[in-house]
């Protein structure tokens, strides 16, 4: 089943959750330029950053895991692009598995329900697992890792390629990597608190490759995506396409907002067992509290994140626009005034 081409439509009808969060404030923005009657679906639309609060769009207030208000907010939208995750190094397993995974399966049967068939779901080259990668593409299997966020990331695109097997949705999944750009409070923001607390390290001295995916990067895939009847059905990862390490990323950033570089390093095999004995004892004390070391948070900064990104260039046309450092100083200059008034 396709539905028709849509390229050069400027009336797109455009329903947006997670528009709170990172991507989802960029995506909002992105189909707002674009001339999209967009709609969001938050849970507080205070929590809306001022630059998608001045747009004045749509807001629905509901949750995934309420499938009434699923309902209400997708009444008479054509396209869903479906943001809303809990991303997180650590926390309790059932609200990853009720926010990723039963989260999807509502919107489905809400898709479903109402009729709005086009769903571009955001998701992750976690699904692939974490342990390194080479100029991979699309095609490797799935790799379940037992950290939350991955495995449950994991588990919501298969409801999202069963339901298009089955008619019930005309699905396009994208898989960004390592997200940076404004409004990121999860990978450079940790790292820089890392360096102003000098707990940052390198692994085998950084010279893994990062896997950087500027956020307007992705928006920009996103828009293609929807408006290209080649991409139904297709998965796509999303990269800057670049050869940028994590130590090329660490130094820059010492660089840009005067900081000390990292002196100590460790084996990438010394801070995996640190990560794991270190999960294992808040797992067994059942602290609610992020450890210092996870698996997750290891594997970022420690293996190689190379893909090729070919399958997005040949069929959506995605060509990088933002690329690291060139685009750094937005992302500095949002740090400066965001961060340190937070503080």
């Amino acid at each position: 089943m396709h539905l028709r081409n849509r390229q050069e439509r400027n009336d797109m009808k455009t329903l947006i959750t997670g528009a709170t969060g990172f991507i989802g404030s960029h995506i909002a923005e992105a189909c707002a330029d674009k001339g999209w009657e967009v709609k969001l679906l938050v849970r507080d639309a205070g929590r809306l950053p001022d630059e998608v609060k001045k747009l004045s769009l749509e807001t629905f207030i509901g949750d995934v895991r309420d499938a009434e208000s699923l309902l209400k907010a997708m009444k008479g939208m054509e396209l869903i692009v479906h943001s809303a995750a809990l991303v997180g190094e650590w926390g309790d397993p059932k609200d990853f598995y009720d926010i990723n995974v039963q989260g999807m399966a509502n919107m489905i049967d809400a898709a479903e329900k109402t009729g709005t068939k086009r769903l571009i779901d955001i998701s992750s080259t976690s699904v692939h697992g974490y342990e390194g990668f080479n100029r991979d593409t699309e095609d490797m299997p799935y790799k379940k890792t037992g950290v939350l966020y991955s495995d449950t990331k994991l588990e919501a695109e298969k409801l999202v390629w069963e339901a298009h097997a089955q008619g019930r949705v005309i699905a396009t999944t994208i898989r960004p990597c390592m997200v940076w750009g404004p409004r990121d409070r999860a990978y450079f923001t940790k790292i820089i608190e890392m360096l102003k607390k000098r707990r940052m390290m390198y692994v085998n001295g950084g010279k893994n490759i990062a896997g950087l995916s500027h956020v307007r990067n992705i928006c920009d895939a996103i828009l293609l995506a929807a408006e290209k009847e080649e991409a139904q059905g297709k998965a796509f990862i999303i990269t800057d396409d670049s050869d940028v390490t994590l130590r090329e990323v660490v130094e820059k950033l010492c660089e840009s907002l005067s900081l000390k570089k990292p002196i100590f390093g460790v084996s990438h095999a010394t801070a995996k067992l640190m990560s794991d004995v270190s999960e294992r004892i808040f797992r067994k004390l059942g602290a609610k509290n992020t450890p210092m070391l996870t698996r997750m948070g290891v594997a970022c900064v420690s293996n190689n994140f190379s893909f090729d990104i070919s399958r997005a260039k040949n069929i959506l046309g995605y060509a990088p626009r933002y690329t690291f450092p060139g685009a750094l100083p937005e992302y500095i200059a949002w740090h400066k005034s965001e961060i340190s008034k937070e503080k």
